[in-house]
């Protein structure tokens, strides 16, 4: 048994005996006043009005001021990483040096942590950094490493710490909530001027100095995708708000690109529903001549041709489309919808990548697909709620992530609209849940105005 500085540990030559060794500690936590509510987040997570502009373009409060014809709000759930195998690490800590093995994206942090943690020079620790077993930010970890180090240092033997799907749920971080609050006024059925408020819990900041939220106020994880791309809209603003939680959030598969885009391409439709026109068209009417917009009109009409978006279909079918663009790549899909007696239904999704120059063609396909799949099941299913101060899913069977019948037919368009290679990974999963909300409401269905759209849905084409 290891005690030092509130740590606490077991040592034993199984891990089921070191399990038993755990649970049979006789252990007292301080714990705070009062234990955190899920009541207490969504009440935190709210649009107040003083946030960091972290966009502004042309005189929008004064266009504003007396009328706004569409306000709209959207809020995102909390949700945990899920990812297939969890947190590892082996670590040997000898007077000669310290040797590990972890499953980590970062393994020049675990070098540094354990170097500072054992007070051993940098040189001295060689980190071995092994498959993953999925990450999607949540292997930007250290916890895992300090606890086999810390082990090892007093056992004085190597030490294998694998934490269980219990521990992976209950004290990892997570993707914070999000609310979103969206107006609008047109004038001659184009946007006349666009306002963005945003709040949510931190993303980047905890993994930074503390005074870089002092420096920067807002953090740029957590308004990620926020900002409106159409350079047609002369009068944009965009206001983040910083929102303090008492559960640990962070890093997450896009950081805020899925909530936010979710947020302001389901707003675009229903301003397009105002003005009357086809959503395709509305967005393209706000699109100049400048190279990211012609990228984005390119993305675009790519994905609805290769869709089909003028044939005609019957009632209870639906095209919807959103666009969006992060680290330089610009995607727009298109998600095909059919109203069922069971809810709606998705029958395909085609997505038009532009990422510059397409350097692994396959690859830039495996990442749309695998993003496609995490937004999907981010609308449908993911949601983390906290039940007497602590995470109420200890396994799958409280937290259900997409399954191979949530997914439908999807296809990928490569298009090359610039003259550089961007990222991939990341950002095809920015339009995947407001093309489908679109799609739903085209369909004949309600609006969705919240991740996850906890309604019964039928199983995906194939």
């Amino acid at each position: 048994v290891v005690i030092e500085d509130g740590f606490v540990g077991v040592v034993a030559t199984r891990r089921s005996a070191a399990q038993r060794g755990v649970a049979a500690l006789d252990l007292t936590w301080d714990l705070p006043a009062t234990l955190v509510t899920q009541e207490e987040i969504e009440a935190a997570t709210t649009v107040r009005g003083d946030g960091v502009t972290v966009q502004r373009e042309g005189r929008t409060r004064g266009r504003l001021a007396g009328r706004v014809d569409v306000r709209s709000e959207f809020r995102s759930a909390m949700a945990a990483h899920a990812h297939l195998e969890p947190q590892s690490a082996l670590v040997s800590v000898t007077d000669a040096g310290v040797e590990a093995w972890v499953a980590t994206q970062s393994p020049t942090a675990i070098r540094n942590t354990l170097a500072d943690l054992l007070g051993r020079e940098r040189d001295a620790v060689n980190v071995t950094a092994t498959w993953l077993g999925g990450g999607f930010g949540r292997r930007l970890n250290v916890e895992v490493a300090s606890e086999a180090a810390r082990l090892s240092a007093a056992a004085g033997v190597p030490v294998h710490v694998a934490w269980t799907r219990e521990d992976e749920f209950r004290q990892g971080y997570l993707r914070p909530p999000v609310h979103n609050v969206l107006e609008a006024r047109l004038e001659n059925g184009r946007i006349h001027a666009w306002r963005h408020r945003q709040a949510s819990g931190d993303v980047a900041f905890p993994f930074f100095p503390p005074f870089a939220g002092t420096v920067l106020g807002a953090d740029f994880g957590a308004w990620r995708g926020a900002t409106s791309p159409y350079g047609g809209i002369e009068a944009r603003e965009t206001v983040a708000e910083r929102v303090k939680l008492r559960v640990p959030t962070g890093w997450w598969r896009g950081l805020g690109l899925l909530p936010n885009v979710f947020a302001t391409e389901s707003f675009m439709d229903e301003l397009a529903a105002f003005a009357g026109e086809d959503p395709l068209a509305f967005r393209l009417a706000h699109l100049t001549d400048e190279k990211l917009d012609r990228r984005l009109a390119g993305v675009l009409t790519a994905a609805a041709e290769a869709a089909g978006w003028d044939q005609p279909r019957e009632p209870g079918r639906g095209l919807g489309i959103a666009v969006s663009v992060d680290v330089g790549t610009c995607v727009a899909q298109v998600s095909e919808v059919t109203m069922t007696p069971d809810g709606p239904r998705l029958e395909r999704i085609v997505s038009a990548v532009d990422p510059g120059v397409v350097v692994n063609p396959d690859g830039v396909r495996a990442q749309t697909e695998g993003s496609i799949t995490w937004g999907i099941s981010s609308l449908w299913h993911e949601q983390v709620t906290i039940e007497e101060g602590r995470v109420a899913a200890t396994n799958f069977d409280r937290y259900p992530v997409a399954r191979a019948g949530d997914v439908p037919p999807v296809e990928v368009v490569l298009v090359e609209g610039d003259d550089v290679p961007h990222g991939v990974g990341e950002p095809p999963l920015g339009p995947v849940a407001a093309s489908i909300a679109n799609a739903i409401v085209a369909a004949g269905g309600e609006r969705p105005r919240s991740l996850p759209h906890l309604v019964p849905h039928a199983p995906a084409a194939t």
